[in-house]
């Protein structure tokens, strides 16, 4: 399937995978390490390590996608490996406390072919359980934006955030596309300790504000992301307060 990436050039169409060599893959965690150095470098409070829909590290993880029959490869421990050799990388630039990672576990991807199947839940009762041990800043959480029913993960339809509280022993943000009554409810029933918004934010950027005030949420303008320019991102209006 023909897909595009969004470059300086705006979009272009993305070229045929391949396998990443062992020397590629070890040099990929170097960079990961020589962006956490830039990051701190430029004044950063701390980092969030990306491993979510179908970007670099989820490959790794899927039974689908991740064909490695090295260290890399085969079973869970192998698939996830990746995943803490960047986190010993990193931490010799940040204190795990300011580094976080998130994951979108059940997300059905239009990049390659990641999607749940039938090592989903062990896997990430792996990774929660391993991950808890490393003190970091917190664990964020994508939550379906899907039903579930009858798919190899819909034992989590019920209680998702739920599953991975029982999974996480640090901090846990949950994150949905919720509003303001649905995010407290999350962090209220203890499913998680904070909730994290990305779209509201882009069309308000004084959303904080208009939560506590209750007033009406700005719609984001979708034909503007991606756009190149400030359109859609530094053009909406602050709300007026009484």
């Amino acid at each position: 399937m023909q897909t595009q990436s969004f470059t300086t050039d705006g979009f272009k169409a993305s070229v045929t995978p391949r396998a990443m060599s062992h020397a590629e893959i070890k040099q990929t965690i170097l960079d990961y390490k020589v962006a956490a150095q830039h990051a701190k470098d430029a004044g950063f409070d701390g980092i969030e390590i990306h491993a979510q829909a179908g970007m670099l590290i989820p490959q790794f993880l899927s039974l689908a996608d991740n064909h490695c029959n090295d260290e890399y490869g085969g079973s869970i421990e192998n698939r996830a490996r990746i995943i803490f050799e960047i986190w010993d990388a990193i931490t010799e630039v940040w204190d795990s406390t300011r580094i976080a990672i998130r994951f979108t576990p059940v997300m059905l991807c239009h990049v390659g072919i990641v999607k749940p199947d039938i090592g989903t839940i062990p896997l990430f009762k792996y990774l929660l359980n391993k991950l808890s041990n490393y003190n970091l800043a917190y664990l964020h959480i994508v939550g379906p934006s899907e039903d579930l029913s009858g798919t190899s993960v819909e034992t989590l339809q019920d209680d998702y955030f739920g599953h991975f509280r029982a999974n996480c022993k640090g901090n846990l943000m949950a994150n949905l596309g919720f509003n303001k009554n649905i995010g407290s409810a999350i962090l209220q029933q203890g499913k998680a300790d904070f909730v994290s918004f990305g779209e509201p934010f882009i069309a308000n950027p004084d959303l904080v504000d208009r939560f506590r005030h209750d007033l009406p949420l700005a719609k984001a303008d979708r034909n503007t992301f991606y756009g190149g320019d400030e359109n859609g991102y530094t053009n909406y209006p602050r709300a007026v307060y009484p």
